[in-house]
């Protein structure tokens, strides 16, 4: 797979499948109506990504190095 995105949320998707398909479950029926198990997946994982990066950006570690 190419496309690193595609290959990161598939193995999310795969190593944490048990674990969201119960949280999807807990979901009341009117929200699984509007959300199917693949879209809760995938916002989930977005969800995930958001809060690395929240937190990456929260440490103040320099994501260049000034060489002047």
């Amino acid at each position: 797979m190419d496309n690193q995105v595609l290959y990161a949320l598939t193995e999310f998707a795969l190593k944490n499948y048990q674990t969201l398909k119960l949280g999807y479950n807990e979901l009341t029926k009117e929200q699984k109506q509007s959300t199917p198990i693949t879209i809760y997946i995938i916002k989930t994982f977005d969800l995930l990504l958001k809060n690395a990066k929240d937190e990456l950006e929260k440490t103040d570690a320099p994501t260049q190095v000034d060489i002047n």
